[in-house]
């Protein structure tokens, strides 16, 4: 796990520390080979960072989705509403439900 670690700089001007938060890499070994440490990892199709967040992960969803937002409005006109019912369960209902199960 990243532990913040707190490195007080000093200012010359005024004497008060400045504090920087400073991520350390883990070194992990596996096999007898050191694992470099990188700030994201796609896993599963769901992208991990160092912190935690989603950001990443909703930019990329979110990018995939607008495709096939265009996608299916671009058929709306020449499919039946049928297919077009389909095609949003097998696209785009699904990008939205990987993450959750």
């Amino acid at each position: 796990m990243l532990e913040p670690l707190l490195v007080a700089d000093w200012n010359s001007n005024d004497c008060c520390p400045i504090c920087h938060y400073v991520l350390v890499k883990p070194l992990v070994t596996f096999n007898n080979m050191n694992v470099d440490y990188t700030a994201e990892i796609k896993f599963l199709g769901i992208r991990i960072t160092g912190t935690l967040k989603w950001h990443s992960h909703v930019q990329l969803l979110a990018g995939k989705l607008c495709k096939v937002a265009f996608m299916i409005k671009s058929l709306k006109e020449v499919l039946s509403p049928n297919l077009i019912r389909n095609i949003y369960f097998t696209k785009f209902h699904s990008l939205l439900r990987f993450g959750y199960y």
